[in-house]
């Protein structure tokens, strides 16, 4: 009996494992024909998800980190930028979002508390051109 048993299992599973035929045949000169019930669309649809993974991956890949180091020379509250003097002969202009974290001694603050004169660690992303601000911790004298 238990034989008899594992053997109708063996084959029931057996034929569980093996694909249906298909439903409709393919008949389009298409190589990527619809079987199984499996439409064209689908296939199309998986394809558009690996390009898009793709892009995803090579989107990141734009952005570049970076830190500066210097003494901010300008505050410009309309366009949300400081500029940063680097000591190095060149300044950076850098865009400060509302998201951007920053600390003067320590303690929180905003755009309007930093000032002219006030020392800088700026860190940030670079994409497209533009710098963005991510961190900004400030010393007064």
């Amino acid at each position: 009996m238990k034989r008899l048993h594992l053997a109708t299992t063996a084959v029931l599973t057996a034929a569980l494992a093996v694909p249906a035929a298909p439903a409709v045949a393919g008949t389009g000169s298409d190589s990527r024909a619809a079987v199984a019930g499996q439409s064209q669309g689908w296939d199309d649809r998986s394809d558009r998800d690996r390009r898009d993974g793709d892009r995803d991956r090579h989107r990141h890949q734009h952005w570049r980190g970076f830190t500066v180091v210097g003494v901010i020379e300008d505050v410009d509250l309309d366009d949300r930028e400081i500029r940063v003097d680097r000591r190095r002969g060149s300044d950076r202009t850098l865009e400060v979002h509302r998201f951007t974290r920053i600390r003067i001694d320590g303690d929180r603050a905003r755009l309007a508390d930093l000032a002219e004169g006030d020392r800088v660690l700026v860190r940030g992303v670079k994409k497209h051109g533009d710098r963005y601000a991510l961190r900004i911790w400030a010393d007064r004298d």
